[in-house]
C-alpha cells in the first residue's frame, strides 16, 4: 500500500480544489489534503507540523503563492512546493 501523502493546498476557490482532489484521486494517489486561504491559516498549518507537499496558485491576490514559498523555505528544506496556474478550461 501506498503511504498517505499530507498535502497542503493553498488555493481560494473552492472548484479548483474539488478539481484538483479529483485529478489526485483519479491519478491514485493516497493523500490527505487540508485547503487554506489565507496567510494566517496556511501559517498555522506550517506550524501544526510540516505537510509532505505543498501545492499552490501563483497568482492569487490577497496572499500570493511566492510568499508562502518564501514562508516555508527557511523551515523545511527539501519539502516540495509546486506551483499550478488556474485554468480557464475544465481540465488541469
Amino acid at each position: 500500500m501506498k503511504p498517505k501523502l499530507h498535502i497542503l493546498l493553498l488555493e481560494d476557490d473552492l472548484a479548483d480544489a474539488e478539481l484538483i482532489t479529483h485529478e489526485l484521486e483519479d491519478d491514485g494517489f493516497s493523500f490527505s489534503l487540508t485547503r487554506v486561504q489565507t496567510e494566517a491559516e496556511f501559517c498555522r498549518q506550517i506550524d501544526a507540523g510540516p505537510p509532505d507537499l505543498i501545492l499552490s496558485e501563483r497568482g492569487r491576490p490577497e496572499f500570493a503563492g511566492l510568499n508562502a514559498l518564501d514562508i516555508t523555505r527557511p523551515l523545511e528544506q527539501g519539502l516540495p512546493f509546486i506551483f499550478f496556474r488556474r485554468s480557464n478550461n475544465l481540465g488541469m
